[in-house]
C-alpha cells in the first residue's frame, strides 16, 4: 500500500469507529451489553473529543483505538 492508500484506509476506519460510537451513545440498552472495552473507549473518546472542541477544534478524533 502506498501512503496515500493507507490515509484513505485510515480515514475509513475513523467513519466506521465514529458511526459505531455514536450508535452506542444513542442507545443505552446497548451501551448496557458492551463489552467493558467499549465501555472504556467510549469514556476515553468523550473526553478527548471534549477537549478538542474546548481548544477549537470540531470534536474530530485523530487517532485509532489501542
Amino acid at each position: 500500500m502506498n501512503g496515500e492508500q493507507n490515509l484513505r484506509l485510515i480515514r475509513e476506519i475513523e467513519a466506521n469507529r465514529a458511526l459505531l460510537l455514536t450508535a452506542y451513545r444513542q442507545n443505552p440498552a446497548l451501551l448496557a451489553r458492551a463489552e467493558p472495552r467499549i465501555r472504556e473507549l467510549l469514556r476515553d473518546v468523550g473526553a478527548s473529543a471534549t477537549t478538542t472542541r474546548e481548544e477549537g477544534g470540531d470534536g474530530t478524533l485523530h487517532h485509532l483505538p489501542r
